[in-house]
């Protein structure tokens, strides 16, 4: 129901055209089950062997390899891997920050935005760092295996600061504090982290890199992500046939139809949209009659 104090409909937890949460809970999925996969391993040979067996029968399917050749058998991995972590405080860290900064995305940009940027950079963060142990003499014999939601949040980070660098958080301390604040810290954080690893440290650059771009080509009226979400809408409609809308040959003219009624279904629609692809798509009608219905 339409709240006359909120003009936009704030994804709830849990509701399933949540994109944030989805993120957030397959991050924390997997990270539980390689944690007790990880934890068998442990127990059913010494503590350094378990380490050993793991991370050669396990964790070698989930994250990238500086080795792109190893790469070409788990293609899979491109994907798996920017939502596998091993250290507690390495995922919390990460799923706080992509909170922080998706939930602001989500809110401005609309819902069907998160996931994309998300995989944009993590793809984007993986492209750099197997180039960078390819091509930078240092890094050719390196060892480290990439895994991890830092490019794909960087991307989330860098996409929500370029979309909205004006937006103030917590507006009731002195006005609000700057958004690229938060993402200076965030950026220094990550800095900080990778600062011994310099094939890391670029795949970050590769994943806020690509968030920039997402949104500039976005601004310029380019979504990339629409191919996604056909691919996802045709299949959804395969599977679930009764959200089409009615065919139009079936539909019939009311000419003595409830104004009431009729209003309230374009306000559901209007902040579904809003929900959908962010209060900025609004037609400049639509806005007013937001406005409107916002004063009763």
């Amino acid at each position: 129901m339409y709240n006359k104090n909120n003009n936009r409909r704030v994804p709830l937890l849990g509701q399933d055209t949540n994109a944030l949460i989805f993120l957030i809970g397959a991050n924390a999925l997997l990270f539980l089950i390689l944690m007790f996969t990880h934890l068998t391993y442990t127990l059913a040979y010494d503590s350094e062997a378990g380490d050993v067996f793991f991370q050669k029968q396990i964790i070698h399917w989930f994250v990238v390899s500086p080795d792109f050749k190893v790469n070409l058998y788990k293609p899979w991995c491109f994907l798996t891997y920017m939502f596998s972590h091993l250290s507690v405080m390495g995922i919390i860290g990460s799923l706080l920050w992509l909170w922080a900064f998706g939930y602001i995305l989500q809110d401005l940009a609309g819902n069907r935005k998160v996931i994309p940027i998300y995989l944009y950079g993590g793809w984007a963060g993986a492209i750099f760092y197997v180039l960078a142990t390819c091509y930078i003499p240092s890094l050719s014999h390196s060892t480290m295996l990439l895994m991890g939601a830092g490019p794909a949040v960087m991307s989330v980070a860098i996409a929500t600061t370029t979309l909205t660098p004006s937006y103030r958080i917590y507006p009731l301390m002195g006005g609000g504090i700057p958004i690229w604040i938060l993402t200076a810290v965030y950026v220094a954080f990550s800095l900080a982290a990778a600062s011994d690893n310099i094939a890391l440290l670029l795949a970050n650059t590769g994943g806020g890199l690509m968030g920039y771009l997402f949104i500039g080509q976005l601004q310029k009226g380019h979504d990339w992500s629409s191919w996604m979400y056909s691919i996802i809408d045709g299949i959804d409609g395969i599977f679930n046939p009764d959200k089409k809308g009615p065919s139009r040959k079936h539909l019939k003219v009311v000419k003595s139809a409830n104004e009431p009624t009729v209003k309230q279904k374009k306000l559901d629609d209007i902040l579904d949209k809003i929900n959908e692809k962010g209060i900025d798509s609004l037609t400049s009608e639509e806005r007013a009659f937001l406005d409107k219905a916002d004063n009763i």
